[in-house]
């Protein structure tokens, strides 16, 4: 049953291709379409004595798709198409062959009495039968029926359309598509001198990327419709042939230009940004191996292809921008989207149509001509709704920036009253200030003062020492051994002077480096402080270790030293014989004391803020030697430990204790 079937459809086939079309004189246009069957030559050797020939006739497959054209999509190859034609008794003998697709490469008409008429985009406008943007072949019909062959190539999409016209209805056909024709290009041209006017007045390069947008894609129509080689460069066919991807190209790169400024992509989404950059330098590699084809061949059918790939993406990439704007809301993007979405549909079926995947008809012929009138339309009114918003936020800017002044005015007016008040605080902190600086200079007077009687007295005492030495020795006296030790004590407090100045000095780099160890503190002060009772000779030096075993983390040096300054500040201001001592108090949490006790003369109330200030001495006038540098030395070192130090009076109401407070180690 299944091979009867086939066998039978195979026979009704063969009757079809075997049949002519027949025209009467009440069709104004046919469709030749169903009359056609084609034969593929992807060499491109084929003659027509070879195609006459049987075995090539037998090759003769019917075209079984649909729409109103043969279409092969982006092919290298050549084809032959052939079509039987006769006319009815009472129709006319002359008709218009039209195949209305005007980027045809190559294509040549053989007539059943032997002529061959050849055109295409790529032989000059002259040799076409007649002068008009598609190929029209006038032709003649008998009442018998008789073959025609076409023989067609072409570097774009091979769609070949194919309508038999009466000349007068064919007349009338032609004036209204040149009349919607010429509506169309009106409107692209109105738009390009409209925004390029704009662009003037308004300064803004939107408007002039707009209207080159328009220019190039109102190119590319006019010339892909034929109307570029008719027109404008009659004898460059080879222009002709890459006119229309060129000056497409060329829309894609200033429209996505427009696009990335109009929805601020670069600021928005810059990851997004840098593809459609690099897209677009891919666009202009396209453009210049299209113009490269001018004069050196290329495959221009991969060239072709390559920039469909590229726009297609683009053009998606761009309509997810803008609809992911218009759901946040951005007015002007709404509209972009819009009209985006119009034109890519266009895109798409014109691209599926050029590929030869959706049929040939007048509305996927021309799908991007028509989707570009909708999609300028739209991107018009987006660039003037992104214009109204961007006046719209300067004047809500203007209008807060005059509040802003009405408010500083406001603030000015209240300031005034303030800055009197101010000047005023200010002028009594000057005051204060002044006072301050007297105390200060009031302060370095006795210090120079201090530092004039330090220094005299030892050198002094060594002169004085020198001048006996000589005395003694003209009359024979030698006392050397106890004039070299008055020298020698004498010198001993002059270094010690200069120390503490180095000591002070050292102190405060701040690339001071610190040995730091962990140690216990009875341990540590029972190291070193019982040998330090022979430089105490004239006091005595009391120990009480504490109860518990406390461990700290400290510079042994610096603090030793810090201890040491306590103990001759104890000695020299306590009367001879008397006793300092050392204790560890209980600790107290986190903190571990070191208290130096002493029997002088204790400092007063009033003072005991300013004693670790540098050369501060409470009684600035007094004969005990000194510079004032002894307690801050202890205090930055106690302060490079994280710790304090504190004076207090004495518990027994005579003289000072001196309290070091260090962070216990917790480890």
């Amino acid at each position: 049953m299944t091979r009867w079937m086939l066998g039978l459809w195979a026979w009704l086939l063969m009757a079809h291709i075997a049949l002519a079309m027949t025209v009467s004189s009440a069709d104004q246009t046919i469709n030749l379409l169903p009359a056609v069957v084609y034969l593929e030559d992807p060499e491109s050797r084929l003659q027509i004595k070879d195609v006459l020939r049987a075995p090539q006739k037998a090759r003769f497959q019917p075209w079984i798709g649909h729409g109103s054209a043969v279409n092969f999509g982006l092919t290298e190859s050549s084809y032959w198409l052939r079509f039987s034609l006769q006319r009815a008794s009472a129709s006319p003998e002359k008709w218009y062959l039209e195949v209305p697709n005007s980027l045809l490469g190559k294509l040549t008409l053989y007539t059943p009495d032997g002529m061959a008429v050849s055109t295409g985009t790529d032989r000059p406008l002259r040799e076409r039968p007649s002068f008009n943007r598609h190929f029209v072949f006038p032709i003649e019909l008998t009442d018998k029926a008789q073959n025609f062959y076409l023989h067609v190539n072409s570097s774009n999409a091979l769609s070949v359309p194919l309508q038999l016209w009466q000349p007068y209805a064919y007349q009338q056909h032609l004036h209204w598509q040149l009349l919607l024709q010429f509506v169309y290009f009106g409107c692209i041209l109105t738009l390009l001198l409209y925004n390029t006017m704009l662009s003037g007045l308004l300064k803004d390069s939107r408007f002039l990327l707009y209207a080159l947008y328009s220019l190039a894609m109102g190119l590319g129509m006019f010339s892909g419709n034929g109307f570029g080689g008719l027109y404008l460069w009659p004898d460059q066919h080879p222009f002709d042939a890459i006119a229309q991807s060129a000056f497409l190209c060329l829309s894609i790169i200033f429209a996505t230009e427009f696009a990335r400024r109009l929805l601020s992509i670069s600021t928005r989404m810059p990851k997004l940004d840098l593809w459609l950059q690099g897209s677009t330098i891919l666009s202009c590699l396209v453009l210049v191996g299209l113009l490269m084809h001018l004069w050196h061949p290329m495959p221009l059918a991969l060239v072709i292809q390559a920039f469909m790939v590229i726009s297609l993406q683009m053009g998606i990439l761009i309509l997810y921008i803008s609809v992911k704007q218009a759901i946040a809301h951005h007015g002007s993007a709404r509209y972009f989207a819009i009209g985006w979405s119009i034109l890519w549909i266009g895109a798409v079926v014109a691209s599926l149509h050029a590929i030869g995947v959706v049929p040939s008809n007048g509305l996927t012929a021309y799908a991007l001509q028509i989707s570009t009138v909708g999609e300028m339309f739209f991107l018009a009114i987006s660039l003037a709704s992104k214009v109204r918003e961007e006046r719209g936020q300067l004047e809500q800017a203007r209008q807060q920036t005059q509040e802003a002044q009405t408010e500083l005015v406001e603030v000015l007016r209240t300031s005034e009253q303030k800055l009197e008040q101010t000047v005023q605080q200010r002028t009594t902190q000057l005051e204060q200030s002044l006072e301050r600086e007297r105390e200060v200079l009031q302060q370095y007077v006795r210090f120079g003062s201090m530092i004039s009687h330090e220094v005299r007295n030892p050198i002094h005492i060594i002169q004085s020492q020198i001048s006996l030495w000589h005395k003694e020795k003209s009359v024979g006296l030698d006392h050397t051994e106890n004039r070299l030790s008055t020298m020698s004590s004498a010198l001993q407090r002059l270094t010690g002077l200069f120390e503490k100045w180095l000591q002070s000095d050292r102190l405060k780099s701040p690339h001071l480096q610190m040995n730091l160890q962990t140690l216990e503190v009875n341990t540590w002060l029972e190291s070193w402080l019982p040998a330090y009772q022979s430089q105490l000779t004239e006091h005595q030096l009391a120990w009480h270790p504490g109860q518990s075993h406390d461990a700290v983390r400290i510079d042994p040096v610096l603090l030793e030293m810090a201890i040491t300054n306590l103990l001759e500040n104890a000695a020299k201001y306590s009367q001879t014989g008397s006793t300092i001592t050392v204790s560890v108090p209980p600790c107290q949490s986190t903190q571990v004391a070191i208290c130096i006790d002493d029997e002088g003369q204790g400092i007063p109330l009033e003072f005991q803020h300013q004693v670790f200030e540098d050369f501060f001495r409470a009684q600035p006038e007094s004969n005990k030697p000194g510079i004032g540098l002894g307690l801050s030395i202890v205090q930055r070192i106690v302060q490079l430990h994280g710790g304090r130090v504190e004076v207090k009076p004495a518990s027994s109401g005579k003289g000072s204790r001196f309290f070091i407070w260090l962070p216990r180690d917790l480890a």
